[in-house]
C-alpha cells in the first residue's frame, strides 16, 4: 500500500512529508487547512448536487498546488 500512494504522489508532483510522532503543529496545519477550505465552501455555499461541490473544492484548491513545493 505504501508504495501506491508513494507512486501516487510521485505522478501528481506531490512531495510526500513524513513527520515525527506526537508533532502537534503538522496536526494543527492539517485542521487550519480544512476549516479555511470549509469557510470557502460549504459554510458559505449552498450546493444541489455533489458535482458542484467537487467542482468548486477544485476550482479553489488548485491554486494551492504548486508542483515540487
Amino acid at each position: 500500500m505504501a508504495r501506491i500512494f508513494g507512486r501516487a504522489c510521485e505522478e501528481n508532483a506531490i512531495q510526500q512529508r513524513l513527520t515525527k510522532i506526537s508533532q502537534p503543529w503538522t496536526n494543527g496545519q492539517v485542521e487550519r487547512m480544512s476549516r479555511t477550505i470549509k469557510e470557502a465552501t460549504v459554510q458559505r455555499y449552498h450546493y444541489d448536487t455533489h458535482a458542484e461541490l467537487e467542482g468548486h473544492l477544485a476550482a479553489f484548491i488548485a491554486p494551492t498546488i504548486t508542483p515540487g513545493d
